[in-house]
């Protein structure tokens, strides 16, 4: 009887002496929040991170099908010249400062403007290369060509090209 009551009375002081030793238990605890807030915090970095992936992907699907839309429908053309000038925008950013996606926005205004694919073909070139010479986004660059084309050359005549009618 006395032994078993040696244990118990043992037993107890231990649970008796860890009551009042809350900090080894907030330390526990604070590691394992810190732990959470760490793994919340790199969830919501890779989730930005792809949300701003996903919403690129959604820009480029969108310019492409502007592009399709204008060269189908406004254009009269297929889907060749479509693809044609896809590969284009793809081309011209490997080689340039452009993104695809600004390339088949201006080349989006050209075909509504009603040029067909072979003249937009011909021209982004030399407006891209007008736009990186001037420090001009291609959109604007775009607006001047097409000012341009249009018989408004005082545009054209800012960035030194000199227009003169032929016929």
């Amino acid at each position: 009887l006395i032994e078993q009551l040696k244990k118990i009375d043992a037993a107890q002081g231990v649970h008796t002496r860890n009551v009042g030793n809350y900090s080894t238990a907030l330390d526990g605890l604070k590691g394992r929040m810190t732990g959470i807030v760490a793994g919340f915090a790199a969830f919501g970095a890779a989730f930005a991170f792809l949300k701003k992936g996903w919403d690129s992907f959604l820009e480029a699907e969108h310019n492409a099908k502007q592009l399709g839309f204008a060269i189908k429908n406004v254009g009269g053309e297929g889907e060749v010249a479509f693809r044609s000038l896809l590969e284009q925008s793809e081309e011209l950013q490997k080689k340039g400062i452009f993104s695809d996606d600004a390339i088949q926005k201006a080349q989006t205004q050209l075909a509504n403007y009603g040029l067909s694919s072979e003249a937009i073909k011909e021209l982004i070139p030399r407006i891209a290369d007008m736009a990186a010479a001037t420090g001009k986004d291609l959109g604007e660059a775009t607006d001047i060509a097409i000012k341009g084309i249009n018989g408004q050359t005082k545009g054209l005549k800012m960035l030194g090209i000199d227009y003169k009618a032929t016929g």
